[in-house]
Order: structure tokens, then sequence, then C-alpha cells
């Protein structure tokens, strides 16, 4: 045991998921503190309404990256030499096919007003985040895939400081609206996107350019993962949606809270996914892959067992001190997405076998399978139990789809066999 844990401490990948997991957890404090005042700032129905903003520009973002996170990562943890290539690449799928994406759905919303979840400024805001998520995901993306911890933690914790400062600067200034404040962030956003670029720009030894013969031949392994990841985003992401449609801004307030405190869950997961990506896909033999993931996802899941229960019993107090006894109904949301939530975490580490072997079709219909139950489900049951049931339904979708991966997972390592 001793000579294991010594193992442990000389482990790289071990010092980079650790150094990786305390920047997450310095995001999610300061985010958590953001989150704080706006809604002290805002109230229920001001949150609401600047979560659904945010909420619209993430599946926008999805949208119109059209995949090319994965292939990215893949390409340069295999060849660092296409550096140049690949954040060309990223810098036109960000500021070029994400501008059209939003001018196009913002043309859409104008014809067909009624289908908009919001109006004026707020949808402008929210369309006008698409360009800039793009481009911030893709290069945070690839500062992992190279493990570049150092700029990817100086990017994450900048940015966030920076927006709590925003936020507290343009309340103090002048009167606090959705608006003002989603404006304040986004300007925020598009200095770290800079700051990011010009992190990557120094690997580059070369100047970077758009290299359309890079994305032509990866086109079906991005389109596969566009298509899962936008299916998985529209899971986590279209019962908030679907709240603010049918019960209104000041439930979609309550149910954004346990959306936040939910979304702290798979934080360490994501960061051993994101690390053990780039790793196994430098690797040749799939079983060599998979020995490497089941190691990861045994420590993830003795790891995240007793924090499950720890939030379970912590949430409502931690709730009520922070966000006011108004805010009670989101307790209950979020116990009641722990169970998924413990799956899903785990998913996203076994999954990531399948994805250094291309993305299978059998990944993109089992999260398009999910999502079409998530929303028929939700669409039935939030009108008749309310927000309590857009958590259960998420909650039920989340193991559902860890049973789906992880069976094609064993199904291709006996045929890879």
């Amino acid at each position: 045991m001793r000579e294991r844990l010594r193992a442990w401490g000389r482990s790289n990948f071990l010092r980079k998921v650790a150094g990786i997991t305390v920047t997450r957890f310095g995001v999610m404090g300061l985010g958590f503190l953001t989150s704080i005042l706006i809604t002290r700032l805002l109230g229920a129905e001001g949150r609401g309404l600047y979560m659904t903003a945010l909420t619209l520009g993430m599946i926008g973002a999805k949208f119109g990256n059209m995949g090319v996170a994965t292939p990215n990562v893949y390409l340069v943890s295999r060849d660092r030499s296409l550096l140049p290539k690949v954040l060309g690449n990223s810098l036109f799928m960000g500021l070029g096919v994400g501008s059209l994406g939003a001018l196009a759905a913002w043309g859409f919303f104008q014809a067909f007003p009624s289908l908009a979840p919001l109006s004026g400024w707020l949808l402008g805001l929210g369309l006008a985040w698409i360009p800039i998520w793009i481009l911030f995901s893709l290069q945070e993306n690839l500062l992992i895939g190279l493990h570049m911890v150092k700029a990817f933690s100086t990017a994450q914790l900048g940015s966030k400081v920076l927006q709590l400062g925003a936020v507290a600067a343009l309340a103090w200034l002048l009167t606090p609206t959705p608006s003002l404040l989603l404006c304040g962030v986004l300007v925020v956003m598009a200095g770290s996107c800079l700051y990011q670029y010009g992190a990557l720009r120094q690997e580059c030894r070369v100047r970077p350019s758009f290299a359309p013969s890079l994305l032509r031949e990866n086109f079906l392994f991005a389109l596969r993962g566009q298509i899962a990841g936008l299916f998985a985003l529209m899971v986590v992401k279209s019962d908030l949606l679907v709240v603010q449609y049918l019960l209104g801004p000041v439930q979609t307030g309550y149910y954004s809270v346990a959306s936040s405190f939910a979304d702290a869950i798979p934080v360490i997961p994501g960061v051993v996914a994101a690390l053990l990506f780039p790793k196994i896909s430098a690797m040749d033999a799939l079983q060599e892959r998979w020995r490497m993931s089941w190691r990861a996802l045994k420590a993830v899941a003795l790891f995240l067992a007793p924090c499950m229960v720890a939030a379970y019993f912590l949430a409502g107090p931690i709730i009520r001190f922070v966000y006011g006894e108004d805010f009670g109904p989101s307790t209950r949301s979020f116990q009641l997405l722990l169970p998924g939530l413990y799956f899903f975490a785990l998913q996203s580490v076994a999954t990531q076998v399948l994805r250094s072997a291309g993305h299978p079709m059998g990944l993109v219909w089992a999260w398009g399978a999910c999502f079409l139950l998530n929303l028929g489900s939700n669409l039935y049951l939030i009108p008749r139990f309310g927000i309590e049931a857009a958590a259960m339904t998420s909650s039920f979708c989340y193991f559902f789809i860890f049973l789906l991966t992880w069976t094609m997972t064993r199904r291709l390592l006996k045929k890879g066999a």
C-alpha cells in the first residue's frame, strides 16, 4: 500500500488531474459566488431570465462547433505539429461559423417570435454568446489536450474572478438587469478567449492557419461526435428550457439553482475524462486503453459515493442559507438529481474508450434515444408535477445512458479481443 501511494504521488497524470481539479473547484467556487450575487440582485424571476439566455447560448454553441473539439484533441495528442492548423480551424469555427449561426438564429426568431424563449436584448445577448462560447470551449479543450495546466488554470480562474468583479461593479454603478449583467460577463469571456489564443500561439512553430483539408478528413469523426454531443447537451440542459416554457421564469429560477448545484458533481470525473482521452488516444491497443480507463473508473466510483451522500444531506441547509428560504423548492429537485448524476459522472469516464475508437454510431443513437425519452417525459410530467418531475426524468435518463454506454463498451472490447 505504501509503495502504491508513493507511485501515485510520482504519477504525472495524477498531478495534472489534481491541478485541473483544484482549478475546476476554484472556478465552481467563484461561479457560486457570482451566482449568489446575481440571484440576490435579480431575484428568482431575473435569475430565470439570465439563466435561460445563458442556456440558449450554450445550446447554440454546441450546434455551431460542428463536433470538432474531439478530433482536435485527438489530432494534437498524436501529432503536436498539427496545432497551428487545428488552432486556425478553431478560430474559423468560433468567429466564422459561430457568428453566422447566431445571425441565422436571430433571423429565425424574428420570423417566428412565438418560438423564441426570450425577446429583445436578452435574446440578442444570449445569441451573442454562441461564437464566444465556441471559441472558448475549443481552445479550452486544446489546452487540456496538450496538458497545458498552468495556462488552462489561469484562463479559467482569471475569467471567473473578472466575471465576479464585472457583476459587482455594474451592480454598484448602474441598476442591475439581466441584460446588463449578461453584457458584462460576455465582455470578460471575450478577453479570456484572447488570453487562451495567446497561450496556444506560443506553442505553434508557425502561424495558425485555416486548414479545410483537415476538417474534411475528420468530418465523419466530428459529425458523430457533434450529433452525440448535441443530444447529450439537450438531455442535460433542455429541461431548464422546458421549465421556462411551461412554468415561467420563477420556477425556472428555482430549478436553475438545483442545476447549478448539480454541475459540481461531475467536476472531478470530467477532469479525469478530459485528461484520459488524449492519453488513451495515443495508445494503439484497445485493451490497453480499457485497462487505464477501468482503473480511472474505479477510482472515480469510490471517490464519488460518499460525496453523493454528503451532498444529499447538506444541500438543503446550504441552499436556504445562501439563497434564502424562498429557494426551498430547489433542494428537493437537487436531491432527486443525485442518483442519476452519480451514473452520469461514471459514464463520462467509461465513454472515453468509445470516443478514442472514433465515436461509433451506437453512441449517437444512445444519446438520441435518451434525449427523446427526456423531452417526452418532461413535456408530459412537468405540467403535472412541476420541477421535481424534471429532476426525476433527468436522473433516470442519466442512469439509462450509463447502461447503454457500458453495454457498448463491453461489446467493443469483445469485438476487439
